[in-house]
């Protein structure tokens, strides 16, 4: 498994959250080429892993709060969703699964992310959304590589819950 470099949290780093989150409405363009410098750092690093043999490319990007995502769906589509296609195709070109970590309520853009080449979904706060509707909805689609919840189960569940396997099929 190979790490690269987040193209979301990545810029909030650079410009702080506030400010990218304004940079969506008002410096849109700039906004872009800056996401544009990161993908072509992942681009880059997709070649040298491949020459290394990786079988999964990854990275962090937290994209929801409780029970919405931080920025307006549209915008995620508009300027990150052709960005991530871009990645995991290169990473898929390259014979590698891709892998996504995302804490928080990301069902709006679930979708989207399964139709760009997102293979594997590592949430730790799944229980937020319904594990119910996660299975129902994308089962099959996509695989998730969970822990138990932890804002949940590992919170207030018994040791039984936290330690005992998921049961059921999606």
């Amino acid at each position: 498994m190979a790490n690269g470099i987040s193209i979301y949290e990545r810029v909030h780093f650079i410009r702080g959250l506030e400010n990218t989150w304004a940079d969506i409405y008002e410096n849109p363009y700039e906004l872009g080429m800056l996401i544009d410098l990161l993908v072509d750092m992942n681009l880059y690093a997709i070649e040298r892993y491949a020459s290394a043999e990786v079988d999964g490319f990854m990275f962090c990007d937290d994209w929801g709060l409780q029970s919405a995502l931080m920025i307006s769906p549209k915008s995620w589509k508009e300027i990150w969703k052709p960005r991530y296609a871009k990645i995991y195709q290169a990473a898929h070109n390259a014979g590698m699964l891709t892998f996504l970590h995302s804490c928080g309520y990301i069902v709006e853009i679930l979708d989207d992310f399964i139709e760009i080449g997102l293979d594997v979904v590592q949430m730790d706060q799944q229980e937020n959304m319904g594990l119910e509707l996660l299975g129902k909805r994308f089962g099959g689609r996509i695989s998730f590589w969970c822990p138990v919840d932890i804002q949940s189960t590992m919170v207030h569940g018994t040791l039984e819950e936290i330690f005992a396997p998921i049961a059921g099929e999606w």
